[in-house]
């Protein structure tokens, strides 16, 4: 091997990617200009570059997202009472309410 890529070499590099060459994806984004200062400032203040910032903004950003949320507690709310009727069980109240067998 002569240690240069033929062009069948290249197009497989450029179509299927190289882990030794491919590492990251460059994009533009548009940002809006307070953004933008805020993100530069903040990213002189902790001594990191706007890029460190950003990447690790987005990976809790796509994290959080991406992970299920606990549902919050489902509170019934009364109105006019003392809340429910002693002879009604809160966990089949679902069930009583759209007449569901049991």
């Amino acid at each position: 091997m002569t240690g240069v890529a033929t062009v069948a070499e290249l197009c497989q590099i450029l179509v299927y990617g190289s882990p030794a060459i491919v590492t990251h994806m460059k994009t533009t984004i548009d940002l809006p200009d307070g953004l933008f200062r805020r993100v530069k400032d903040l990213a002189q203040s902790e001594g990191v570059s706007m890029r460190e910032l950003m990447i690790d903004g987005l990976m809790s950003e796509v994290e959080r997202r991406s992970t299920s949320q606990p549902r919050p507690d489902f509170v019934f709310r009364t109105f006019g009472g003392s809340g429910l009727s002693p002879d009604v069980d809160p966990a089949t109240l679902t069930e009583l309410a759209y007449d569901l067998p049991r």
